[in-house]
């Protein structure tokens, strides 16, 4: 294995049950991803491309073949080992934001942070940079009903940032954001891979947004149709769609 590659889905499939009827939600997957590589898989719905998501950040395992993350076949892991490396390695990024309506931005944050911090005298000051981060430090003490969509998933962003991952894991992230603040979401995921070097994979049916990834991967009926390679990659600011 390359010592850059970061993740590798080796020759993988994932088959559903639903009653007597199988379901091949991935047919023999063959994927490597760069450390510090953007990568945005595109598809239409029922492609494979949250499957894939899934596996990769431990929230499901393959019918058969190998995923190695830095250099850990992952698929071996039983549910104690995967709850540790989705707690220490992978941010989750969702299309509904999903944060606590009761809690504030701040104590949304500060509550991802007591999850791994032990030191509760930091967690404050540390959920507040994070917030400073995605632009948001302004809107500390407002309620998740109190922001617009793109605030929130600024706030989910930084809620998946607590934990440090290596890896950022982005399901949809402008799904339910208008094109201004989609625009808004994308620099700060742009950000985070380019300023901080983070892993960053992206599945998304707008193969639009593919433009500001390093590589493109296009699925179909759980299969990868082709990649493309990036030359240039667009500002998140110039995507249209």
């Amino acid at each position: 294995m390359n010592a850059e590659t970061q993740v590798w889905l080796r020759d993988v499939t994932k088959t559903y049950s639903m009653g007597e009827v199988q379901v091949h939600a991935l047919q023999g997957m063959g994927l490597k991803v760069q450390q510090g590589e953007f990568v945005v898989i595109v598809g239409p719905s029922g492609s494979g491309k949250t499957t894939t998501l899934n596996l990769i950040g431990g929230l499901d395992s393959p019918t058969s073949g190998e995923l190695i993350v830095n250099n850990v076949d992952i698929a071996a892991y039983d549910e104690k080992n995967l709850t540790i490396y989705r707690r220490d390695t992978i941010g989750f990024i969702f299309q509904f934001f999903n944060l606590l309506p009761t809690l504030t931005a701040c104590e949304n944050i500060e509550f991802a942070l007591e999850l791994v911090e032990s030191n509760g005298n930091k967690v404050h000051q540390q959920a507040f940079d994070l917030l400073e981060k995605v632009n948001m430090g302004e809107r500390a003490d407002h309620f998740p009903s109190q922001l617009s969509g793109g605030e929130q998933q600024r706030v989910a962003i930084a809620r998946a940032l607590a934990k440090d991952p290596i890896i950022l894991l982005a399901d949809e992230p402008t799904g339910n954001l208008d094109f201004r603040m989609g625009q808004k979401v994308l620099r700060v995921m742009q950000d985070l891979n380019r300023q901080e070097g983070r892993t960053v994979i992206l599945v998304t049916h707008n193969t639009a947004i593919g433009k500001m990834g390093d590589r493109v991967v296009h699925l179909h009926d759980g299969k990868i149709a082709c990649i493309d390679v990036n030359q240039q990659q667009l500002e998140a600011e110039d995507i249209e769609w």
